[in-house]
C-alpha cells in the first residue's frame, strides 16, 4: 500500500528577545561619567603656579616639616646640652669655681679641658641625665664620665672620672632648685627643674 508522506510541520520556536542594556551601563552614560581625578591632578603644580603662591606654598611646607620639641626626650642630646649650657651661662645663677682653668676632669687625662665653658656643658649633661633617669649620685657620674687609662706598655684599664667635680655641680644644681635629694638614694629632678629643662628644649627646632 502506498504510504502517505507525513507532513513536516515546522514549529516556530520563539527566541527570547535580547535584554536591553540598562540605562546605567549604556555606552552614552559611560562616556558621560566624570573623569577620574588622580592625586597628582588634584595637587597644585608648583611649576604652573605664580611666583607669590609658589613662595607661600614652600613656606607652608617648611613650617609643616619643622616642628618644635615638647620635652627633653624629643631633642638631640648634643643640641640640648649645648642650648642648656648657654642658658646656664646666660642666667648667671651658676658660679664658676676658681679652679676651672687648671683642674683635670679625671686622673687619666693629661691636661685641663680646652673649652672655657666646659663646666656649664658638664652641668647641662648631668641635669639631662638626672631628668631622664633619677637616682644617680656621685659614684654613678664617676663611671659615666670615666674612660680608658693608658698604662704605658701595660694594657689600658677603665678609670673613673673626678668625683669632686660631679659633687660640686650637683650641689650647685641643688642650690638652683633644679634637682633634689632622692629618699631612695641619689638625686632626682624637681618640678621646677623639669619645667626649666622643657622650656629650653621647646626652643630647639626638631628636623623631620
Amino acid at each position: 500500500m502506498p504510504t502517505k508522506n507525513k507532513q513536516q510541520t515546522h514549529v516556530k520556536v520563539s527566541q527570547p528577545e535580547p535584554s536591553k542594556p540598562s540605562k546605567k551601563y549604556t555606552q552614552s552614560n559611560i562616556y558621560k561619567r566624570k573623569p577620574f581625578l588622580s592625586r597628582d591632578s588634584v595637587s597644585p603644580n608648583p611649576v604652573t603656579m605664580p611666583i607669590a603662591l609658589r613662595a607661600g606654598l614652600q613656606s607652608l611646607n617648611a613650617a609643616a616639616t619643622m616642628a618644635t620639641a615638647r620635652t627633653v626626650k624629643d631633642v638631640s642630646p648634643h643640641e640640648f646640652v649645648t642650648g642648656y649650657a648657654a642658658h646656664l651661662k646666660r642666667s648667671g645663677k651658676m658660679e664658676l669655681p676658681e679652679w676651672t682653668d687648671i683642674v683635670k676632669t679625671a686622673t687619666f687625662k693629661e691636661l685641663a679641658p680646652y673649652d672655657p665653658d666646659w663646666y656649664y656643658i658638664r652641668a647641662a649633661s648631668i641635669a639631662r641625665k638626672i631628668y631622664l633617669r633619677g637616682g644617680l649620685g656621685v659614684g654613678a657620674f664617676q663611671r659615666i664620665y670615666g674612660g680608658r687609662k693608658r698604662n704605658g706598655s701595660a694594657p689600658p684599664h677603665f678609670c673613673k672620672s673626678s668625683g669632686g667635680i660631679a659633687r660640686h655641680i650637683l650641689q650647685q644644681l641643688e642650690t638652683m632648685k633644679i634637682i633634689e635629694m632622692d629618699p631612695k638614694g641619689g638625686r632626682r629632678i624637681t618640678s621646677s627643674g623639669r619645667r626649666d629643662l622643657d622650656q629650653v628644649a621647646g626652643r630647639i627646632v626638631v628636623a623631620p
